[in-house]
């Protein structure tokens, strides 16, 4: 009989095979798929408000300075604005970021803290025949919700330090510095107050140069009310301008205090009319 005619009895004696009882692979937990699928990172702070992150937006190409080598754009403050507690601690923010060669890290000596400071003429000292030995910016942004600062204050500060008093027994006294060399010598400086006012302008010159120059005729007791009252301000965006001298290195240190509002960078009402006054539009 045939060899395949026995192979088909048997294999109607056979088990039919059972399906298997394995159960699917199980879905992953909740927290794999998290894992696997990790959620965005970005935060509010990483997306300014509308009208600062518009390119079309005509506002968005106005900057105002801050010194000679850094500027401040709507979308740079409305990212200060944002920071997580900056309106809420009373934190401070450096003004000034380690990005040109003009600006130097060091240490502010009242918080201890690291802080960018621009050094317009390098580093100290200066020659001997510059009118100061030193001069550096340096400031800080924090957050004023009054009606005089509705939002975002920057203090900056330029504080510069004269020579020290030769004595009389010296072979080379320095020559004195006048009036005209000492605003010539700010004005190839060209350091900015505000948008609209420079540290080589006629009013701030005047009352630096009573500080800075031993036996420098004193200013007129008009101008020194207007110096106390705030009349070295800026009248277009309100930014406020003191001079004064430190006492600290035997009172040859002299400072430059400026005050500005700079608005909530909250929106185009805030950031209109007064983003363009504080650009000098």
């Amino acid at each position: 009989m045939p060899s395949n005619f026995f192979s088909r009895l048997l294999s109607l004696f056979r088990p039919t095979p059972k399906p298997s009882k394995t159960p699917p692979p199980a879905s992953p937990p909740q927290d794999q798929k998290s894992l696997n699928n990790p959620p965005s990172l970005s935060s509010p702070i990483d997306s300014p408000p509308p009208y600062a992150s518009t390119s079309t937006n005509p506002l968005n190409t106005l900057t105002t300075p801050i010194c000679p080598h850094e500027t401040l754009s709507p979308t740079r403050l409305a990212l200060i604005s944002n920071l997580p507690n900056f309106r809420t601690n009373g934190a401070k923010l450096d003004a000034l970021r380690p990005s040109s060669v003009h600006h130097y890290r060091g240490h502010d000596k009242a918080t201890a803290q690291a802080q960018d400071s621009c050094k317009p003429l390098g580093a100290d000292p200066l020659p001997s025949s510059s009118p100061i030995a030193s001069l550096k910016g340096f400031g800080t942004y924090t957050w004023k919700d009054t009606a005089e600062v509705p939002g975002v204050l920057l203090s900056f500060h330029w504080e510069m330090r004269r020579h020290p008093l030769r004595s009389p027994s010296s072979s080379a006294p320095a020559a004195p510095h006048t009036l005209a060399t000492l605003q010539s010598f700010f004005s190839t400086l060209a350091i900015p107050l505000c948008a609209h006012k420079a540290l080589h302008d006629a009013d701030v010159v005047r009352a630096l140069y009573v500080l800075l120059v031993p036996g420098a005729t004193p200013a007129d007791p008009v101008e020194r009310y207007l110096e106390r009252e705030g009349g070295l301000g800026c009248g277009v965006c309100g930014a406020g301008v003191r001079v004064y001298k430190r006492r600290e290195g035997e009172g040859r240190t002299v400072r430059v205090d400026v005050r500005r509002g700079l608005g909530r960078g909250e929106g185009e009402e805030d950031g209109g009319e007064g983003w363009r006054r504080i650009c000098g539009g």
